[in-house]
Parts: structure tokens; C-alpha cells; sequence
């Protein structure tokens, strides 16, 4: 973890960056401690790197461990690891994943020291900077346990004692990530005026959403309920009546979302999916579990998963597929989760009616039948199910079948000849491990 120091003088906020061109502070290049941020403008302009550095997390990628996806031809992970099953922890994939969110995470901790020591910038506005900072810093730990399990905690630019922290524990990391997001909650705007069109700034009402995720993860069923259910009854968003529609501008059900900049990342996402003969690479394409899950008449199959003339099945839910002006988006947040993050409480809970009510909305919605599924296992296992439809290619299914137990059951039969039940955990990566002599490597690696 010594190397988070390298962090400290990069905070790089591209010029170019899609996300940002919607927004009215442009970020700067470079940053250092004495004049990064010294006003409200250069704040913001900080808090922007954040949401660019996000931009080019390997989530796609990173889901070929689970049963959704395959690596088509090699690429991006030219060995095959993460599709069958076989990560080595000197994977390049896993450890640009790491070092990237905890570069990110490092980022928002100068950046929540910084901002708290200007005098300049009006109390709410104030607030509001160091509430964006924490959300981002929660996003992420996130996002780092559910693939690593126990992680560091690190909290402040520091690099002497917290420069080679030891792991904490999953339930350390979910309560830390749950305060981050309680306090942004309080001090985040509704909305942003001029972002009406992009959601591409978190607000508070994304921190209610994520909380309801981390209670979900933390199996704590009443509070996952009741943030679900805030969510839902504020009426700021919406279902789309049509799932395809999800995908373009301004959709009403989008809670926080990013564009994936063609010019900064090189591909386009759609250029990821599609096959050479519509435009694209086809690195990654949907498996035969993912294209088999769908029920005849759904209408998410047509919005998810095409065919060119071929007969080659692609992801098409991403559908720019240009080397440069593409403005797809990344959904990292949207109102049908917290139906089915309720209906997954409620289950748990014992509220069947509740639950089947929460199925039934996301069924109808794409064109489906009410569920015929009465009990509780029953029911538990629709929601997987339609967990599994609704957010493919979303980052979801392999933290799903983690949380759930139900991992070695699914990818055992996906993947017969080289699942092991210790493959739910990612490696932590070699470079780290010998970077911090406190850190120790998952078991089974």
C-alpha cells in the first residue's frame, strides 16, 4: 500500500472526459498538495477526477467470472483466467482493479481533508463537496469486497501507519461504507439543475439507493426495505413502460449512471460487444446460460442480446459502436434494483404478498406473466432469476450468486472442469501482497 503515495500528486481530471463535458466546472490536469483545491472551483474540479477515473474501471471484464458472459477470442485477458474459473494473482486485470479503486479512494480522502480546511466555500456547499467525496469512497470499497471479501480499510491520506494496513473484515467495510453514505445522504443535493439531462452526479437520493445495496449485501433486511422503499415512494423516478428505452437519454428510471468516453477509453462499449460484422472487436459475448435464461416473450431478451446476420449473439445493450463521439452509458443505479432489492427483503422477511408484488412489477414490465411461485425458496429463487435478466452486463450476477450461497451451485455447473469453491474470492493481487507485508492472500491462491 506504499504506493498510494503515487496518488497523492495524480489527480487527473481529462479535459475530454464525456462524463464531465456535461457539467460546468471543467477539471484540471494536474493537481498538487499545496494548490489542488483552494476554492469552491478547483473542489469541483477535483471531485470530477472521481467520476472520470470511474469511468474506466474493467467492470465488463470482470464479470466474465461469473456464468453471463465469455471471452470471445482472448481478449481483454489474453490467458483466459477469469473466464474459466483459473485467476492468478498476478492476473493484469484484477490488479489494475485494485490499484485503480483504492487510487480513487485515495483521491477522495485528499479530497475530503482538503475541502473541510476552506473557509471560503459556504457551509452547504461545503458540505455538499465532502458528501460527493464520500459517496464515491463507500461506491468503491464496495465494489472492492464483493470481489475480494476483506479488504484495508483506508481512511485518510496518511502514509505512515495506514501506509501497510492489514485487512478488515467484510462487515467492517460494509459499516464503514454504510457511514460514508449516511452522511452523504444528509448534505447531498436533491438534485443537480444543470445535469437534468445526465445523471451523472450522485445525489441523494443515490445514497439512499446504494444504501439499500449494502444492507442487501449485509443481509440486514429491514433497513434494505425501508431504504428500498424511500426510494421508490419519492417519486423522483420512474419505471420505463419499455425496458428498451432504459437505454437512451434522460430515461426516467436512471439514478446515477456514466457515459464510457470512446476518446478517453479507446472503445466505445458497444465496440466491446458488437461483432466485427456490425463494427465491433467481440471481445466479450454473451454465454449460452445468459442467452438461455430468458423466457419466451420477455421483452429484456430483444433489448439485451442480438444477432447479426451471421447468427452471432451479441450484447446489445450497449449500442454505439464508434472510435470516437459515443455516448454510451454505464447504469450504476436505477429504480427497478430497489424493487427487487425489496422483494429480496421482504422474502427474507417473511412478507411473501410484498414480495410477489415487487416480482410482479418488474415481470410485467417486460411483457411477462404474474409469478406462479408461492414460498419463500421458491420465490427466493425467482428473484435470482430475475436479478440474473434484468441487470446482465450491469456488474451484478457474480456479487448475487456470492451473497447468496448460491455460487457453487451456478458457476459448479457453468463451469464443471474448473470451478473451485474458494474462485468466489478474486486473488489479491502479487504486486499489492509485496507492497504490504500486512496484507494476506485469499485462500486457495
Amino acid at each position: 500500500m506504499k504506493n498510494f503515495i503515487i496518488f497523492y500528486f495524480f489527480l487527473v481530471l481529462a479535459l475530454w472526459s464525456t462524463a464531465c463535458d456535461h457539467l460546468e466546472v471543467k477539471p484540471v490536469d494536474l493537481l498538487t498538495d499545496e494548490t489542488a483545491i483552494t476554492d469552491a472551483s478547483t473542489a469541483e474540479s477535483a471531485l470530477l477526477g472521481l467520476y472520470h477515473r470511474l469511468q474506466n474501471l474493467p467492470l465488463m471484464v470482470l464479470d466474465l467470472v461469473s456464468d453471463e458472459s465469455n471471452d470471445k477470442i482472448g481478449r481483454p485477458d489474453p490467458e483466459g483466467q477469469l473466464d474459466t474459473n483459473s485467476v492468478l494473482a498476478t492476473n493484469f486485470i484484477i490488479g489494475r482493479f485494485w490499484s485503480d479503486l483504492y487510487g480513487v479512494i485515495h483521491q477522495a480522502n485528499f479530497i475530503f481533508e482538503h475541502v473541510q480546511q476552506i473557509t471560503t466555500i459556504e457551509a452547504a456547499q461545503r458540505e455538499a463537496f465532502l458528501a460527493e467525496a464520500l459517496f464515491i469512497r463507500g461506491f468503491c470499497y464496495l465494489l472492492l469486497t464483493k470481489y475480494f471479501g476483506d479488504i484495508p480499510l483506508v481512511l485518510s491520506t496518511d502514509v505512515g501507519p495506514e501506509s501497510s494496513p492489514v485487512r478488515a473484515s467484510t462487515n467492517q467495510v460494509f459499516e464503514q461504507v454504510i457511514e460514508d453514505l449516511q452522511q452523504a445522504e444528509a448534505a447531498l443535493p436533491v438534485s443537480y439543475d444543470d445535469l437534468d439531462e445526465f445523471k451523472t452526479r450522485v445525489t441523494q437520493t443515490a445514497a439512499i439507493a446504494l444504501l439499500a445495496r449494502v444492507y442487501l449485501y449485509k443481509q440486514d433486511w429491514g433497513n434494505a426495505e425501508e431504504s428500498a422503499t424511500q426510494v421508490i415512494e419519492r417519486d423522483l423516478y420512474q419505471l420505463e413502460t419499455d425496458y428498451t428505452n432504459l437505454y437512451n437519454k434522460n430515461s426516467p428510471e436512471v439514478i446515477w449512471e456514466l457515459f464510457y468516453s470512446a476518446t478517453v477509453n479507446g472503445n466505445s462499449l458497444a465496440r466491446t460487444f458488437f461483432p466485427r460484422s456490425l463494427g465491433g472487436v467481440y471481445f466479450i459475448a454473451p454465454s449460452n446460460s445468459m442467452i438461455a435464461a430468458f423466457e419466451p416473450d420477455d421483452q429484456r431478451f430483444d433489448a439485451s442480446i442480438r444477432r447479426d446476420a451471421d447468427g452471432t449473439f451479441y450484447v446489445y445493450k450497449y449500442r454505439e459502436p464508434k472510435t470516437s463521439g459515443s455516448q454510451d452509458r454505464f447504469i450504476f443505479l436505477r429504480l427497478s434494483e430497489l424493487y427487487l432489492i425489496r422483494a429480496e427483503a421482504r422474502a427474507q422477511l417473511d412478507n411473501l404478498p410484498g414480495t410477489i408484488q415487487d416480482v410482479n412489477v418488474i415481470r410485467n414490465r417486460a411483457g411477462l406473466s404474474n409469478t406462479g411461485a408461492t414460498g419463500k425458496e421458491a420465490l427466493l429463487l425467482v428473484i435470482e432469476q430475475e436479478r440474473f435478466v434484468e441487470f446482465c452486463f450491469e456488474n451484478h450476477r457474480f456479487a448475487d450468486l456470492v451473497r447468496t450461497g448460491r455460487v457453487d451451485a451456478v458457476l459448479g455447473a457453468h463451469n464443471a472442469l474448473g470451478w473451485q469453491p474458494s474462485d468466489q474470492r478474486l486473488p489479491i493481487p502479487q504486486n499489492e501482497l509485496i507492497l504490504n507485508p500486512n496484507l494476506t492472500q485469499n485462500e486457495g491462491y
